[in-house]
């Protein structure tokens, strides 16, 4: 399961015959802005929602154990030439994240109008409601309405991304959340990726990431929440199940067959 079943597990109170296992998955668990409203267009707003997000809340919303909040794309440095790239906003308080974010967004108000309510697509299930309505009350604490879509709703305006990265490459993480994906995206950062695949060494093709990482933290087309959840109940006769950072578990693989 996910995040978007996991109020179920909690719900069911299993007993102990019941092993929950978590697997070590990185990838993307996020939201990645679409653009295509002429406020979503505008990065200091796109930044606006990103900063009023309190993500420590929609941790202890959901009671995930061993849940991690993010607020950057990439998870470690990877085959990156620096540290993960952060938005500028991230050694803020919540209080200052919010006021900032507030003040954008009546600014924009005051010189283009009242912003449309937002169109968020995600998933069906009750994890989701429960993330809808956190960022919901996030969002109307800085003045922006937001309204629930179904994820398959071609016009959202933001669209939830819940993927485990296939590999430990930083390549996967930006260009999933690039122009060839239909974000609100950053062509310089694009520039820069497209630079490191052409690199002729290592030393520069990290570099060239490092500088693609920096211009898609400063662009904000995609809003990181925290590491995608992957959970299982695995029964105790299945004694090959082995967690992964790829949370794969091939049936043939999961116990001895009788008489081995």
């Amino acid at each position: 399961g996910t995040v978007t079943d996991w109020p179920i597990v909690q719900a069911a109170r299993l007993d102990s015959s019941n092993r929950m296992r978590l697997d070590p998955v990185d990838g993307l668990f996020g939201l990645a802005i679409m653009s295509r409203t002429t406020a979503m267009k505008e990065r200091s707003l796109r930044a606006a929602l990103a900063m009023a997000i309190d993500r420590n809340a929609l941790v202890n919303s959901l009671s995930l154990p061993r849940w991690t909040a993010m607020e950057r794309l990439l998870p470690t440095q990877l085959d990156s030439g620096r540290a993960p790239a952060s938005p500028d906003w991230t050694g803020n308080t919540m209080n200052e994240r919010r006021s900032i974010a507030s003040q954008r967004v009546a600014a924009w108000e005051r010189a283009r109008g009242a912003i449309d309510p937002l169109r968020v697509a995600l998933p069906n299930g009750p994890g989701m409601r429960v993330l809808f309505a956190r960022l919901a009350a996030d969002w109307l604490r800085i003045g922006v309405l937001v309204i629930l879509v179904p994820v398959t709703d071609e016009d959202a305006d933001i669209r939830m991304i819940d993927e485990i990265a296939p590999n430990n490459s930083a390549n996967w993480y930006l260009t999933r959340t690039g122009c060839d994906y239909g974000l609100a995206c950053s062509t310089v950062g694009d520039f820069a990726l497209t630079e490191s695949r052409a690199a002729p060494n290592l030393g520069q093709r990290s570099a060239a990431i490092a500088r693609a990482d920096a211009a898609y933290a400063e662009n904000g087309g995609y809003i990181p929440l925290g590491k995608p959840v992957r959970w299982a109940l695995v029964s105790p006769v299945l004694t090959l199940y082995r967690d992964n950072m790829f949370g794969v578990h091939p049936f043939a693989e999961l116990r001895v067959a009788a008489g081995n």
